[in-house]
């Protein structure tokens, strides 16, 4: 038997086994008595027996079909492991009508239920409980529709394991199925409450829960159907929602109205009555109304789709589209994006059905589009573009650029699915001065690699004009900048085309400041700002493209002069460097009773509409030094530093200082403002005063490492010797910020044999001994902690890497040996003399062996069996294999 890894399952259920026996059922019920079904004829099969059961609680009646699986006679009756056993019902139905049977579960894992139609699975039901025999699931209802005829249905019990290893049963698992039935189409009262004509046939309703006609809150002001669906027990997965269903002949447009209604443990509001569309092709289709939450349903009507010139589909003004075949079709229905007509294509064959044009730049590019239960991808030159949400703009540069959209299989490759292109809009465009297509004509503007362009259009943020970046691919960029004399504050809009506005634009976007202090940019800014102090300041906006083709928009840049000594947002009390905040119009200074020094602050309030991203203030910091700030922020917000990582200041309702140590070179400290989302409609504040930055004197390589070296450093991102800091409390070399693509090293050459010794922090920090493999400091990002590395015989260079923002070295120790490892055979053993290392005791020397994986472990088998102030002897058992690799390990004393 397996050891289960669900132990949990075993607890307490000693006192609930019991067996079914014959006793449990009546000899004078059958399953069709068990069922409520007389006209349906049941078989079973499988290992376990259905029964008729009599039930006090039936959903209906007295009795129900119940499958108990009891354990097998050669486990211990509390949880044995089981292959994946499988029982079944059958029956024989016939249509039209929907087919409907009630099911409850006495919480036990892993059971699975698929329903089959037709020999198709209809219903895959997946049932997690965690209560054996305990308590019993509410009655759900399972229904199937039935077209004309008969069909064969059946009902496969099994457990939801991987074939080949089986699960976890615990005790007794029991399904209980009551009140078969089948039932006709809706009557001509449902009919008439949705506005169908009476008399229409075969509209079928099923699903778990209950449709009523209700004469109040409808939108015809008459009546209309609701749907309720059963209340979930959390335990019932993928089981279908309450639907009504009927199978349509195209090419028409359905139209109806809907409301979703409050759920009230998700507190959910009521939502309005909204007008629905959905476009049939030619052919039949089977169209389903359903919802997972109470929902109304009133006035479905048919009106005719007639199929129109592709042209005058796309509102394109006669512009020549191409395609392989005539997959893509023009249709008029309110259905399309406008609510007149569309371009429509069912995908059929992935990546085939395409509809190109050919433009020529400079232009817009507007569109429209939609998908149903399938994918539509677009492509400029070849290139693919990631789509937003519709409606798209684009603005193609020079040249003549070839379109395609191309409508995609989904991943569940729906036959239903539907792909709409509507309203293609391409207008020429004039090309501007960077000057006053950026607004501020005292500026002057500079472009490089790959140019950037003014262009008049609607499009741009201000609806005149813009800059724009080129159409970018991987490994290219493009910048745009400018210069101005400080001190002065600098606004701009700004938005990135290729991307939505809630995910991570596919381009890469900053603002650099003086070539030092990069500010990243979010896909759409509608106001930031930049504050600089005194001297000349140089501005540049970058993108860098990715795999996904890509551009940006540069607007209404203002550059406005402060005058000399005018406090950085007049509350940050003297920062000398760049401020960045990434929405100006959610920023005010605080009046002096709400500041710490009596005089101003700064106030962060971030929007509490929707879901656009929060406020942030970024500051421009040059290190090393200890910076201190004074917080106050609302219990609705919240507060914290990033790039110097795990740090926050959380919640505070009074002022409160806070203290950090900036490590070397150039670096941005981000406060981020939250909305507290179980509060929403609390204006949040976030309160900052009294910024200081106290430089911190460097030392040397050496006084810092306490070695002599020689050390070399990184001559591009150069470490720095500082005494003790706030990080480390003892004199260390610093690591400027680095990444993974822009790594920082630190090294020094030493005689072995010999350990070295030192104290560690960084997350991505390693270090290297000649050409070994590097060694990642296990300890992370915490409290520097000791390490050591082995220095083989010669002169040897040990390197330290750091490729993330925070990295420090300290403390570094050379231990001597007074020779080099030896291994002898003994006998029946092996022992091993290490020479000891200078100031190693012997609880720091470990011996590690290979196993057949290559993995290192401690050899528990090696035991010290003498040491002296010169050597420490291990022995142990000789290996059963032919050979072993063994290895001293040194950790630091």
């Amino acid at each position: 038997m397996r050891s289960s890894p669900h132990a949990s399952f075993r607890k307490g259920l000693f006192s609930t086994i019991f067996f079914l026996g014959a006793g449990h059922a009546s000899a004078q019920l059958t399953l069709q008595d068990a069922l409520d079904s007389p006209a349906l004829a049941w078989s079973a099969g499988g290992p376990a027996p259905w029964l008729a059961v009599p039930r006090a609680d039936a959903h209906a009646g007295s009795s129900v079909a119940e499958l108990r699986l009891p354990n097998t006679p050669d486990e211990p009756p509390y949880g044995p492991w089981l292959g994946c056993t499988r029982t079944w019902l059958e029956t024989t139905a016939t249509g039209p009508g929907v087919f409907s049977i009630w099911m409850r579960h006495n919480n036990n894992p892993y059971i699975a239920i698929k329903v089959s139609l037709d020999g198709i699975v209809r219903e895959s039901l997946h049932l997690y409980g965690y209560e054996p025999d305990v308590t019993w699931s509410p009655w759900h209802r399972i229904s199937l529709p039935l077209g004309p005829g008969t069909h064969p249905i059946r009902i496969d019990h099994t457990f939801y394991c991987d074939e080949n290893q089986g699960t976890m049963m615990v005790v007794n698992p029991t399904i209980q199925l009551d009140h078969a039935s089948v039932t006709p189409a809706l009557d001509d009262d449902f009919l008439t409450a949705l506005e169908i004509p009476t008399g229409s046939p075969d509209w079928l309703a099923g699903g778990d829960g209950t449709h009523a006609i209700i004469q109040t809150e409808a939108h015809d002001g008459i009546d209309a159907i609701k749907f309720t669906p059963t209340a979930s027990d959390f335990v019932i997965y993928d089981l279908s929602p309450p639907w009504i269903e009927k199978t349509l002949q195209g090419p028409i447009t359905v139209s109806w109205w809907s409301r979703i209604l409050g759920n009230q443990p998700e507190a959910v509001p009521d939502g309005p009555w909204t007008r629905n569309h959905r476009f049939i092709p030619a052919g039949a289709e089977t169209v389903r109304w359903s919802s997972q939450t109470p929902m109304l349903l009133d006035e479905i009507s048919m009106s005719s789709a007639p199929e129109i010139p592709l042209p005058e589909a796309l509102d394109a003004d006669g512009r020549l589209f191409q395609q392989n075949g005539t997959a893509w079709k023009g249709v008029r229905s309110p259905a399309a994006p406008d609510g007149i007509d569309a371009a429509w294509c069912r995908p059929l064959t992935a990546g085939v059905e395409a509809l190109e044009t050919t433009v020529q730049g400079p232009a817009s590019l507007t569109f429209s589009y939609q998908t149903v239960n399938t994918g539509l991808q677009f492509h400029i030159d070849g290139q693919e573009v990631s789509l937003p949400p519709s409606p798209i703009s684009w603005l193609l540069p020079a040249g003549i650029h070839t379109l395609r959209w191309t409508a995609l299989k989904s991943y569940y490759a729906d036959p239903n699915g539907l792909a709409y292109l509507d309203n293609v809009q391409i207008q020429p465009l004039t090309v501007l001065p960077l000057a006053e297509a950026l607004d501020d004509p005292a500026l002057t503007w500079t472009t490089g690699p790959n140019p950037w362009t003014g262009f008049a259009t609607l499009f741009a943020p201000d609806g005149q004009d813009a800059a724009a970046a080129p159409l970018l691919l991987a490994g290219e960029s493009a910048w745009v900048q400018t210069t101005a004399n400080g001190p002065g504050r600098l606004t701009f809009r700004w938005t990135s085309t290729g991307a939505p506005p809630f995910a991570a634009a596919p381009l890469t976007a900053k603002l650099t400041v003086d070539g030092r202090f990069d500010f990243p940019l979010a896909h759409n800014m509608s106001a930031p700002l930049v504050e600089v102090g005194p001297g000349t300041h140089v501005f540049r906006w970058q993108v860098n493209g990715t795999a996904t083709l890509s551009s940006a928009m540069l607007d209404q840049v203002s550059w406005t002069g402060l005058p000399e000594g005018a406090p950085m947002l007049q509350g940050l009390d003297g920062m000398a460097g760049p401020c960045f905040l990434s929405n100006a119009g959610l920023a005010s200074t605080s009046a002096p009773a709400e500041s710490h020094d009596g005089v101003d602050a700064v106030k962060l309030s971030p929007s509490v509409v929707g879901f656009i991203p929060d406020q942030n203030l970024s500051i421009a910091i040059e290190g090393p030094g200890t910076f201190s700030y004074w917080t106050k922020s609302s219990t609705s917000a919240t507060l914290d530093l990033d790039q110097l990582a795990a740090n926050s200041a959380g919640l505070k309702t009074v002022w409160n200082n806070n203290i950090r140590f900036i490590p070397p070179g150039p670096r941005i400290l981000t406060f981020n403002t939250t909305r507290d989302q179980s509060a929403p409609s609390v204006p949040p504040t976030v309160l900052l005063d009294e910024m200081t930055l106290v430089p911190l004197a460097t030392l040397t390589l050496p006084n810092a490492l306490n070695l002599p070296g020689p050390w070399t450093t990184d001559p591009d991102f150069p470490w720095t010797g500082l005494p003790a800091s706030p990080d480390f409390t003892s004199p260390a070399a610093h690591a400027p910020a680095a990444t993974v693509e822009n790594p920082s090293w630190l090294e020094t050459t030493l005689e072995g044999p010999a350990v070295v010794s030192f104290s560690v922090r960084g997350s991505s920090l390693t270090w290297t001994v000649g050409q070994a493999i590097p060694v990642q400091n296990p300890n992370g990002a915490g409290a520097p902690a000791p390490a050591a590395a082995y220095i083989p015989p010669g002169r040897n260079t040990i390197r330290w890497t750091s490729a993330g923002a925070v990295a420090s070295l300290g403390n570094v120790r050379l231990h001597p040996m007074p020779g080099t490892v030896s291994i002898r055979p003994v006998g029946d053993f092996l022992e091993i003399n290490v020479p000891r290392p200078d100031g190693i005791p012997d609880a720091n020397i470990k011996i590690q062996v290979q196993d057949s994986g290559n993995f290192w472990y401690l050899d528990s088998n090696a035991a010290i069996q003498s040491s002296d102030a010169a050597n420490v002897i291990f022995r142990l058992p000789k290996p059963m294999v032919p050979s072993r690799i063994y290895r001293v390990v040194f950790s630091p004393p």
